[in-house]
Order: structure tokens, then sequence, then C-alpha cells
């Protein structure tokens, strides 16, 4: 389970370079930063190599708690599966169907969770914020406002 502290914000040049490297929308990169302060995480990164499978959940509510907490708009929290429609690791993983937790912003897929997947996927762009919709095929089941 993700620790929930507040101290007070430090510019982190990691988090700069994310933000201009992917032209994040304010709210997206506000979003990232509440998540690696709350969790002592320097760099996105960092926070992506240390999720492990089944964390995606909760990611995703501490996500929807930080948008919910700051009166975020545009944001839906989605319950789905995935399937596995590129290069794996294991070519017996083509195909998979796995249960993932994400958020809908403005017709984007965000996987904040992206590093849970990092056992089934070579992402082409693992840092990235928007989900690898090359690699993965994304299926709602529910979505929450």
């Amino acid at each position: 389970m993700l620790k929930t502290s507040k101290k007070p914000q430090k510019i982190n040049m990691g988090r700069v370079k994310l933000f201009e490297e992917y032209k994040l929308d304010k709210d997206i990169q506000f979003i990232i930063d509440e998540i690696l302060s709350a969790n002592d995480y320097d760099s996105w990164e960092d926070f992506l190599d240390d999720q492990s499978l089944g964390d995606c959940q909760g990611i995703i509510s501490e996500v929807s708690n930080i948008i919910k907490s700051n009166k975020l708009k545009g944001f839906k929290s989605i319950f789905g599966e995935i399937e596995i429609i590129d290069m794996a690791h294991d070519e017996n993983d083509m195909g998979k169907i796995m249960t993932h937790h994400w958020i809908l912003y403005k017709k984007e897929i965000l996987d904040f969770s992206k590093g849970t997947l990092k056992d089934f996927i070579n992402s082409s762009d693992y840092t990235s914020i928007y989900a690898d919709t090359d690699a993965l095929d994304f299926n709602p089941i529910r979505i929450k406002e």
C-alpha cells in the first residue's frame, strides 16, 4: 500500500524534465508531483521501477483521491482488461488478458501504474504517462467519474 504523508514540495529537475519531455497537461504533472512527493520518490522512473504486479489498484486509488481532493476535472478512473498485443518478454504472453486500472483524461489513457506491467511488455516509452497502446489493448469494464 502506498504511504500518504504530506511534506513541503521540492523542485526536482527529473520532474521538470518529464513535464517538458512529454508536454504534460498541468493537472497531469500536478498528480505526478503529488504521487512522487507523498511516496518519497525523486523520479518518475524510480516510482515505475518500484511497482509490482497488482499495485495498479492502490496506485489508481491514490490518483483518484488526488483528483477528488483537488477538484480536478475531466478525469475518469477505469477498471478493465488489457490484452498484450505486441512483442512480450516471453512470447507465451502474447494475447494474455489481465485486469488493470488506469485513468482516462480527455480521451487519453493515462497509465500511472505502467511499472506493474514491466514483466509482460517491452514498452516503447516506459517513462511516458501515456498508455502504451502499441503493446496493449485497453478494454474498460467499469468507469468511475
